[in-house]
């Protein structure tokens, strides 16, 4: 109810309707079937009531979908950036590549993602924070894989980055990990990064959520492994 709530103001938060099949409930499927069948329902009536406006919106949100650096660090604008300078180095490369590395980069994040939830949810289903553990990752899921993860979103991995940099395990790191999270900031610059500047810096936010992520994979592996 939630998920499509916000998703009545931006579309993209109905992807935490995966939340539904990692549940334990009988009906999950029926719910996620009824509540994928509202949001279209919803949909269609908007596209009914005001088809100028709906189809603007599609347009607007192609045109748009090209900010990349410090205003969109994610994922596929990452890639598209280490491929544009390997086009101006070596020559120009297939946009299908291009596409199909970042599909397999969001494959391989979605997998490895669920293979530890049910790993969690398998052996460590005691463990009091293990929903917890399960909500924060698939937060990490949906900044790493979504293709225009604006740099404002960032705001919702600042709770599952304090959780895991704050567990036991990672005491000994977090200085260290606090460290490089507050310098995500594209108007902090530091001696002898000018080369990585053009590229990496921009995306520094999006490296700290992949190490966040990694932070949260060996977390469960480990556990799991030592149960």
């Amino acid at each position: 109810m939630f998920a499509l709530l916000a998703a009545s103001f931006k579309m993209t938060p109905i992807f935490f309707l995966v939340l539904l099949l990692i549940c334990d409930h009988k009906k999950k499927y029926v719910y996620l079937a009824g509540a994928g069948s509202i949001f279209l329902a919803y949909l269609l009536i908007q596209y009914l009531i005001m088809p100028d406006m709906f189809t603007g919106f599609i347009r607007n949100a192609l045109t748009v979908v090209g900010e990349s650096g410090v205003v969109g660090p994610s994922t596929a604008k990452f890639v598209k950036e280490i491929f544009g300078m390997i086009t101006q180095l070596f020559g120009p490369v297939s946009p299908t590549l291009i596409s199909m590395v970042v599909i397999g980069l969001a494959v391989i994040v979605v997998l490895l993602s669920g293979r530890a939830c049910i790993l969690l949810k398998r052996t460590l289903t005691a463990h009091e924070d293990s929903q917890k553990i399960i909500l924060f990752l698939v937060c990490l899921v949906y900044a790493l894989i979504h293709p225009r993860f604006k740099d404002y979103a960032y705001m919702l991995l600042i709770v599952p980055s304090y959780y895991i940099m704050k567990n036991t395990r990672f005491t000994k790191a977090f200085p260290f990990i606090f460290i490089l999270a507050i310098l995500a900031s594209p108007h902090l610059m530091l001696p002898g990064i000018d080369i990585l500047s053009s590229v990496l810096w921009q995306y520094f936010p999006l490296m700290i959520a992949y190490t966040i992520w990694g932070l949260y994979l060996h977390e469960i592996f480990s556990r799991a492994h030592s149960t």
